[in-house]
C-alpha cells in the first residue's frame, strides 16, 4: 500500500489515506484506497474533489484543447471494514481517442475533503504518488467450434456451440458465442442459467 503525502489538515485530523491497489485495463483504471478511522455502514463516502494526474488526455485539434476523462465513485464500491476503516474503489475513464492506460507511466492521485452522503466528514488534501508498469496485451485467441458441458437435472448435456471470430480469453469466447446462440431450445436446456 502507498501511503499519501500528508499535509498539515490531514496531520490535524489523523485520518491516513492508502491506495492499497490498482488494476488497469485499456481505458480504465480502477483504485482501491483505504482510509483510517472509524466510519458508519449505510453511508456514500467520497471525497469532495478528486484528480488523476499522469494519465493520458486528448488533444483537440486546432483548438488546443487537452481533456482528462472522468473520475467515478459508486455506492456498490464503499465498503466499511468490521473495525471500521474505510474502503473506496474509485474508477478512472479515459476519453474516447486517448492513449491506452496499458503503456503504464507516472501517475498522481489528488483528494480533498472527505465526504459522507455528501456532508464533510474530515477536511484535508490527500496527494498519493504511484508507478503503473506497461502491461503486455494478451494474445488475440481465435476459436471456430468448441464443445461446452454443463451439468442439468443430474444429468451431462453436451452442446456444440460455433464461435468464428476474436477474443482475448477463453470466457470472451464462450460468452459471445452464447449470446450469438440464445435460442428457445438453449433456455430450455439450461433453464437455471444465467445467459451473459
Amino acid at each position: 500500500a502507498l501511503p499519501a503525502t500528508e499535509t498539515p489538515e490531514k496531520n490535524r485530523n489523523s485520518v491516513r489515506v492508502t491506495l492499497d491497489s490498482v488494476t488497469v485495463g485499456d481505458s480504465c483504471l480502477w483504485m482501491l484506497l483505504k482510509v483510517s478511522g472509524s466510519y458508519l455502514p449505510g453511508k456514500t463516502y467520497t471525497f469532495a474533489e478528486t484528480d488523476l494526474d499522469g494519465v493520458p488526455v486528448k488533444q483537440i485539434d486546432g483548438l488546443g484543447i487537452q481533456m482528462k476523462g472522468s473520475i467515478k465513485y459508486s455506492k456498490d464500491g464503499c465498503r466499511v471494514r468490521e473495525d471500521g476503516t474505510l474502503e473506496l474503489l474509485i474508477q478512472y475513464q479515459t476519453m474516447p481517442g486517448s492513449t491506452s492506460l496499458l503503456e503504464g507511466g507516472d501517475m498522481e492521485l489528488h483528494l480533498k475533503d472527505l465526504l459522507a452522503d455528501r456532508e464533510l466528514v474530515c477536511q484535508g488534501n490527500w496527494d498519493i504518488a504511484f508507478t503503473l508498469a506497461p502491461v503486455e496485451v494478451p494474445e488475440v485467441v481465435t476459436v471456430d467450434d468448441f464443445m461446452l458441458s454443463s451439468v442439468a437435472n443430474d444429468k451431462k448435456a453436451r452442446m456444440l456451440l460455433s464461435y468464428s471470430g476474436s477474443c482475448r480469453n477463453a470466457r470472451g469466447c464462450i460468452q459471445e458465442s452464447v449470446k450469438k446462440q440464445q435460442s428457445a431450445a438453449l433456455r430450455a436446456l439450461y433453464p437455471w442459467a444465467q445467459l451473459c
